[in-house]
């Protein structure tokens, strides 16, 4: 067995930086040597020393000693001149410590998104020596309302191993159809789960102690490749469990494909003891704190009280905000936060003022300044398009985007030009701004539309590959932005399978083409418009569900970050948004143009061919203000399945320039800004018909 961890390089020793003109942290780290500045081994400014300066932690009662005046001293150095433009240092030091929550809660999200779960209705757990510090906060972020922090969280995998009930299981692979297995399914797993105590029983358990804990099912469409966990309760129910579980990941369902259960999972456990975990009392015990100290709180220096965790008896309720510090950890319980410890000496936090949401749009930001805001607006845009991502993974069908990752999505300004990507296919996103641009052209824009097209002539790459846009306006029906999603369908028509035939020598050869139209408008879909294109002769394609149910995830995905733009112009306002969408393009803008002074009045010049002798030509011409990137001298249009198109052609420059610039900037199109490309028609630049 395996689990699936996901880490995020935002723990108490990530690295704050500054380059001048905006604020970030980690992924570096300072590690425990030399550690954060406040450790007295010469380390980096890092999140441990933040939280020493807000008074967020008691440096009194830290697990070894440190230093607040060296890291007030690395603070200095690292801001420098920065400070300046601040009435208050402090503003500086919140902002570090909201870029880290963020991108933490970011991932959280994901991931939790790509499991099919809303984290409003889930509890928090914090672990780590360090987590409860930034717990409340995250919360918020996430909108929940309850947190549990273990007493010993700081601990975390060694407590765990200790107290861990021996288990062991037995997997039976299958490979038959549910109706193949169906009859013998019930004396298969009663083997199955006689090996599964003989495994067990080898670890010197005795059978009397042992019990059957879970039978899970691993069932697939046929031809699928990622098979489902459900839970077996009886036969007849598989093909619901099935369906339900199906429904909730994946957001479709495809009609007339038969079930193939995969495997059986057996899992045998040793008994447990007979634990009852008691609610908090209900009876308020007021603990008396250790001490009461200074910490930075929703923008103010406030006397806290500290509360030593160690001395609280069970029912203990504190309000925030207070510190509550433990040999392992260290709580900060902020406004509208009430602490309970129970039964189990677990501290739960609950946020009670129900009536008001629970959103990052609740916190004041407005002391930010530009260069922390950036940061901040950066995270936010680069994680409503890996929500978009997790959303099209997890509701499509194909092998292609859900094994293989070959989708892209991204958010874009209200111009059409790129803002922020997932981390996804490179060759796409440079044609993403370019299609949406085409796409605006022909179009004209209002709210509710999604446009479909994989044309090669409005910014497209290969026929697989179906695009999605979406304008998104705000309440006031003002056109905020675009969002849009390119997927790589395994089948979409063509002479062979696979719609990529090498002897290809005109489109409708290597798959459907699809020029673009309004698959959706004012709610509805024209799903016969599209079927009839995908169905249409010659060369129509071999997998018309599977398209569906590809292009039904894909429009999820675009539905979902349509409502996250909408939501980021509720919360902050829809001209915050289009301001840093500019500020964003323009730092990648000013970032190349400050990495193309080191290659300034140089002219340089290449030459490739493809195996049939087809050149590439480039010549390339940097200034400190300009690069321009001359393809004269390419060959002419290629009788096959060669060519490529504008779009790709500006994919590789973006993607040569993002590597040029090696910085922690999202790819966006700020990076063309001082770039001139010019293509003459050709093999790179060929004349395309929308039929």
């Amino acid at each position: 067995p395996s689990l699936s961890i996901e880490t995020v390089a935002s723990g108490g020793g990530s690295i704050c930086s500054f380059d001048g003109m905006k604020f970030s942290v980690g992924p570096e780290s300072s590690g425990s040597e030399p550690g954060p500045a406040c450790y007295g081994a010469k380390g980096p400014l890092s999140i441990t020393d933040v939280n020493l300066l807000l008074g967020r932690l008691d440096e009194n009662n830290f697990g070894i000693p440190v230093n607040k005046t060296l890291a007030w001293k690395a603070f200095k150095a690292l801001a420098g001149d920065a400070l300046s433009e601040h009435k208050d240092p402090e503003s500086i030091l919140e902002g570090f410590l909201r870029i880290v929550n963020e991108k933490m809660a970011t991932a959280i999200r994901k991931i939790s998104i790509n499991k099919g779960y809303d984290t409003s209705e889930y509890s928090l757990v914090s672990f780590g020596g360090a987590g409860g510090q930034h717990a409340c906060d995250m919360a918020e972020i996430l909108s929940i309302n309850k947190i549990l922090v273990p007493s010993e969280a700081g601990l975390l995998s060694a407590v765990g191993m200790g107290n861990a009930r021996i288990e062991r299981f037995y997997i039976k692979q299958v490979l038959n159809t549910y109706q193949q297995i169906r009859e013998n399914l019930k004396e298969i797993i009663r083997r199955s789960e006689d090996k599964a105590v003989e495994l067990l029983k080898e670890e010197y358990i005795p059978e009397e102690n042992i019990y059957i804990r879970e039978v899970l099912i691993y069932a697939r469409f046929m031809g699928q490749e990622t098979s489902l966990e459900i839970i077996y309760e009886d036969p007849d129910r598989i093909p619901q469990s099935f369906r339900n579980k199906y429904e909730k990941i994946y957001g479709h369902w495809i009609e007339n494909r038969e079930i193939e259960i995969e495997s059986i999972k057996v899992i045998a456990a040793e008994k447990p003891k007979d634990v009852v975990i008691d609610s908090v009392q209900t009876d308020e015990y007021l603990p008396v704190p250790a001490k009461y100290q200074k910490s930075w709180l929703d923008n103010a220096w406030v006397d806290v009280p500290v509360y030593i965790w160690e001395d609280l008896e069970t029912g203990a309720e504190i309000k925030g905000p207070a510190l509550i510090i433990s040999k392992f950890t260290a709580l900060v319980l902020k406004n509208n936060w009430y602490l309970n410890i129970n039964t189990h000496n677990q501290a739960v936090m609950e946020f009670r003022q129900k009536e008001k949401e629970v959103s990052p749009g609740n916190l004041d930001q407005s002391h930010f300044n530009d260069s922390i805001q950036i940061e901040l607006f950066t995270n936010r845009f680069i994680s409503l398009a890996e929500e978009m991502g997790a959303l099209l993974r997890r509701s499509s069908f194909s092998v292609n985007i859900k094994e293989r990752l070959d989708y892209s999505c991204a958010l874009l300004d209200r111009d059409g030009e790129l803002i922020v990507n997932a981390p996804h296919i490179p060759v796409h996103l440079g044609g993403l701004g370019l299609c949406v641009r085409s796409i605006i052209e022909k179009f004209v824009m209002r709210p509710g539309q999604v446009f479909v097209t994989n044309h090669p002539g409005y910014g497209g790459s290969h026929l697989p590959d179906i695009t999605l846009v979406a304008p998104v306006f705000d309440q006031n029906d003002e056109l905020t932005g675009f969002v849009a999603n390119r997927a790589h369908h395994a089948e979409l028509g063509g002479s062979r399978p696979g719609s990529m035939p090498p002897d290809a020598t005109n489109l409708p050869e290597e798959g459907k083409v699809i020029a673009p139209f309004c698959l959706i408008d004012q709610g509805q879909a024209d799903w016969d418009r599209i079927t009839r294109i995908l169905k249409s002769e010659p060369f129509p394609t071999r997998s018309i569900e599977e398209n569906m149910a590809d292009l039904t995830g894909s429009l999820a995905s675009i539905q979902a970050g349509s409502e996250g733009l909408k939501k980021l112009c509720r919360t902050y306002g829809t001209s915050t948004i289009h301001y840093y969408m500019e500020h964003l393009k323009d730092y990648a803008n000013q970032t190349l143009l400050k990495r193309l002074k080191k290659f300034k009045h140089r002219n340089l010049k290449a030459m490739e061919r493809l195996d049939d002798g087809h050149k590439i030509m480039v010549k390339v011409s940097i200034s400190d203000q300009q690069m321009i990137f001359d393809f004269a001298g390419s060959s002419g249009t290629h009788p096959g399945n060669m060519n490529a198109t504008p779009a790709i052609v500006r994919s590789a420059v973006l993607y040569v320039l993002r590597l040029l610039v090696d910085e922690d900037i999202p790819l966006n199109e700020g990076l063309m800004r001082s770039v001139d490309i010019r293509l003459p028609k050709g093999f790179l630049n060929p004349d395309f018909y929308d039929d």
